[in-house]
């Protein structure tokens, strides 16, 4: 059931935006949080590319944004929302 569930919002997102976007979806459903670095170097997405999908994504509530401090300097990690209820999309 679970595997259903994930197959359908990668579409969902897909229909919604771009296959981009479904890859960078199903790349932080599979390996976790990831800084936009990591997750640039792994879908092959120009910096400006990545970061204009992680925004929608984010704006639609599919992501969450996870702050931590290393090194007395913030840095940002993206993971998938825990709840896929709580999208304005739906």
């Amino acid at each position: 059931y679970s595997n259903i569930k994930k197959r359908l919002k990668e579409k969902i997102i897909e229909q919604l935006f771009s296959n981009l976007h479904s890859r960078v979806y199903r790349l932080l459903n599979k390996c976790g949080p990831l800084d936009i670095k990591n997750i640039m170097d792994v879908c092959m997405i120009p910096n400006k590319d990545c970061s204009k999908i992680l925004n929608q994504l984010f704006k639609s509530n599919f992501i969450e944004i996870q702050e931590l401090h290393i090194k007395g300097s913030p840095q940002f990690f993206f993971k998938v929302t825990s709840d896929f209820k709580s999208s304005s999309l739906l």
